[in-house]
């Protein structure tokens, strides 16, 4: 996510800063409430039962009841929707994105909401907002290895989860600039605080209690991912300086990788484990080469602002742009396949 940043200048090389820090406890969560039934409801009937849940105290985890997202076409309760929403109204954006099954899954940042697109036409399926508990401003995701689809929000610094049940849960509260989030080889959410916020933090799903900040320094790393060594490398952007960092998960020590990048956005590997990075001044991606550093230009996305970007199971490259309902599809040759409209007017 890039707002709130001013243009800087382009970048100079610059040494790296390498931080370490000791791991603080973040203060412990609560189990979501019980004794909610699980029931299959008609997409039109779901504002009676909103109350509390979307309140903005996010100091606790809380559980909204089980109803279809707002405008789906199809109830989401143990798999995607597959047919047309009826409200087919664009998002404000598009930032983060992820699949999960095949499907694509969108954050509007500036929407407030968590969109469930088809990816080929860019018809929306589902739409989450503050009544299915999506009461902060979403700015990445991420499918955890139990199918859910967890987010960020991003300007309260919560963590939530979209569960394979339909139901919506807090996860963690942090400080605002939540924004990027991966899930490691072992199963753990690991989330950055960016462009407002700085650090990283960990968080084990299978015990929300002990998660914890690893570092509080990090060096304004944005959408990361791990690499097929399974180790962590995200785009820095600190002292006007884009880089490529290697992150130590247990201490939050950086190590720079490649150096020269405009404000880098976003860095995702290819099934073949190849490293590409996206720069949002210029909105290009490049290819790196992690062991020795070297870059090499990939694309040029012709959007007006990038945000971030997620390789799709049809082997096609999908660029999101900050405040528009587009998403540019790059093949793996680095052509522009097509621009997708995200909804229609």
């Amino acid at each position: 996510m890039l707002d709130g940043y001013r243009q800087p200048a382009m970048p100079v090389p610059s040494s790296s800063r390498r931080t370490r820090s000791e791991p603080r406890r973040a203060g412990p969560a609560s189990r979501p409430a019980r004794g909610l039934r699980r029931r299959t409801v008609v997409a039109l009937a779901v504002v009676a039962l909103v109350g509390a849940a979307c309140g903005k105290d996010t100091s606790t985890p809380s559980a909204s009841p089980v109803t279809s997202p707002t405008g789906s076409g199809t109830l989401l309760l143990g798999g995607n929707p597959r047919s047309p929403a009826a409200d087919q109204t664009p998002p404000k954006g598009t930032n983060g994105l992820a699949f999960r099954e095949g499907v694509l899954w969108i954050a509007d940042l500036n929407g407030g909401q968590i969109v469930v697109v088809d990816p080929a036409s860019g018809t929306i399926l589902a739409r989450y907002g503050p009544d299915q508990n999506v009461n902060a401003k979403p700015d990445d995701l991420a499918v955890a290895p139990d199918g859910s689809v967890w987010w960020t929000g991003f300007d309260i610094g919560k963590v939530a989860s979209i569960g394979t049940d339909g139901r919506s849960t807090d996860i963690a509260a942090m400080r605002p600039g939540a924004n990027a989030i991966a899930f490691s080889p072992a199963g753990k959410a690991y989330v950055t605080m960016a462009v407002t916020g700085d650090g990283l933090w960990e968080l084990d799903p299978a015990n929300p209690q002990s998660s914890r900040e690893v570092t509080p320094t990090l060096g304004n790393v944005n959408a990361f991912a791990f690499g097929p060594d399974g180790q962590l490398y995200g785009p820095g952007f600190a002292e006007q300086v884009g880089r490529v960092v290697r992150i130590d998960t247990t201490t939050g020590a950086t190590t720079e990788v490649a150096i020269g990048f405009a404000f880098p956005s976003a860095l995702r590997f290819d099934t073949k484990g190849d490293a590409f990075v996206l720069s949002a001044i210029g909105g290009s991606v490049e290819r790196v080469d992690l062991a020795t550093g070297a870059v090499t230009p990939f694309a040029k996305v012709p959007t007006k602002r990038v945000d971030n970007m997620m390789w799709g199971p049809d082997g096609n490259l999908f660029v999101t742009a900050f405040d528009e309902p587009l998403i540019t599809v790059i093949s793996p040759t680095g052509d522009v396949v097509r621009t997708l409209t995200v909804g229609s007017r």
